[in-house]
């Protein structure tokens, strides 16, 4: 059954946002598996490749004096390395792509109040590829622009009125890469607050409670420990010597294998949480612009009707 009545205020559009999300969970979460783990395993298969080439490398000469050349060894690397980077390109571009995917999948959900066809949904945004590669350049300048801490307030700001650049894209074909960013600035004028209250709810659930709660699971489980086990034969054939030469002239602690096999952890369980909730931030980002949009129709036909 459609869901025709959306919900406008923001403890509202949250609470729909959590009942789509967790009523069609399994159908996101499959979804995003490739998006998600495929980087990782591409990212795995590469440093994984490298080590053991490099960890074998006196026996493999033995066997194949020609790697101790400059030109096998590095076409050896890269034809290791080839299968992990391209799953790993691909699996980005799926990510990408779920950013207005998602948008169709949720407007979906609001019309016929299921999930399904996902290869339709995302047709709805590969059909449009060197407009949607534009716009994510567009953003990624500004994304990039807005990291210099002179400009972390003033970025913060414009990054809450482009924050529906993705859902315009979506929804609306005829425009232009700069008419996305002017709409979702225009959506968001005058709902200032109500856009970052809904931002700071998605911030903490999704890159905060999310995370950690996932990373209690790891220990539970004991997980934690045993990737880490995994990983420090990995790191401790980086040059953490230098590194941490370095590190004691500027008076920072140095760097152990523990430690950074610790950290590489901690960063890997909070990029999948990040990427299994990012169907959330596009559902609750999908709403508002139906309730902004909605707003804004009723307000031409009212002038227009003048």
């Amino acid at each position: 059954m459609a869901r025709l009545k959306l919900p406008e205020s923001v403890w509202g559009i949250f609470g729909e946002t959590l009942k789509i999300y967790i009523c069609d969970f399994l159908k996101f979460t499959g979804y995003m598996a490739f998006p998600v783990l495929g980087q990782i395993a591409g990212i795995i298969w590469v440093f994984a490749s490298t080590f053991l080439l490099t960890d074998n490398f006196e026996y493999l000469v033995l066997k194949f004096p020609a790697l101790n050349e400059f030109g096998p060894y590095m076409l050896s690397v890269i034809l290791l390395a080839l299968p992990g980077l391209l799953l790993f390109v691909g699996a980005f571009w799926q990510y990408l792509i779920a950013y207005g995917a998602l948008n169709s999948m949720t407007e979906g959900v609001l019309t016929t109040g299921r999930v399904y066809d996902f290869a339709s949904h995302k047709e709805v945004i590969t059909r449009r590829t060197p407009a949607y590669i534009s716009l994510w350049l567009v953003y990624s300048i500004f994304l990039i622009l807005a990291s210099f801490p002179l400009l972390w307030v003033l970025g913060g700001i414009f990054f809450i009125y482009f924050i529906l650049i993705f859902q315009v894209f979506t929804f609306e074909e005829d425009l232009t890469v700069t008419g996305y960013f002017r709409k979702s600035f225009n959506l968001i004028r005058g709902n200032f607050a109500q856009t970052i209250a809904l931002a700071l709810l998605l911030v903490v659930l999704t890159f905060y409670l999310v995370p950690m709660g996932l990373n209690v699971i790891f220990d539970v489980l004991n997980l934690s420990g045993m990737f880490t086990d995994l990983l420090i034969p990995v790191v401790s054939n980086l040059p953490l010597d230098s590194i941490n030469q370095t590190l004691t002239a500027l008076g920072t602690d140095a760097i152990t294998p523990e430690t950074l096999a610790k950290s590489t952890l901690e960063q890997v369980v909070f990029f999948i949480a990040v990427g299994f909730t990012l169907p959330l931030r596009s559902i609750c980002w999908t709403l508002l612009y139906k309730v902004r949009e909605g707003k804004s129709e009723k307000k031409n036909t009212r002038k227009s009707g003048k």
